[in-house]
């Protein structure tokens, strides 16, 4: 929903030189589609493609049961963060080559789609000094 915003905000407040749908189709690419690293970042934690297979069986899941398709180790906030910068960091650019506008909207969408991501993950967010931290568990995340 908030990339379809950023579409129509775009649309209403600088009228596109390129037909509307294509804004439509590269704002909501960046703002939703970017998600599909999700699976990719699944993969490189687990060594599986368990998740992807949880979509392949039902594709409706991640809007009836998003929290069935990813278990808490299955994503990590900042790996989720560091593929959507660096998709973006490459993305936007190479669209910027062919219009300026529409990198602008990928832009947007991308930035309102982290800034999202940046609140969930802060929300859940639990924060320890290192030495409150477990040897045993400190030298898991060293």
């Amino acid at each position: 929903m908030l990339s379809l915003g950023v579409v129509v905000l775009a649309v209403v407040v600088a009228p596109p030189p390129v037909p509307v749908v294509l804004v439509l189709v590269v704002g909501l690419a960046a703002g939703v589609a970017i998600d599909v690293d999700h699976f990719v970042v699944a993969r490189y934690r687990d060594g599986d493609w368990n998740v992807l297979e949880k979509l392949v069986e039902n594709p409706l899941r991640p809007f009836t049961d998003p929290e069935a398709l990813f278990v808490e180790t299955d994503l990590d906030g900042l790996d989720r963060l560091v593929s959507h910068a660096a998709i973006g960091g490459v993305v936007v650019p190479l669209l910027a080559l062919s219009s300026t506008y529409l990198a602008v909207v990928a832009a947007v969408s991308l930035y309102v789609h982290v800034l999202a991501d940046l609140v969930n993950t802060r929300r859940g967010a639990v924060v320890y000094e290192r030495d409150e931290i477990p040897p045993e568990l400190r030298e898991k995340s060293d």
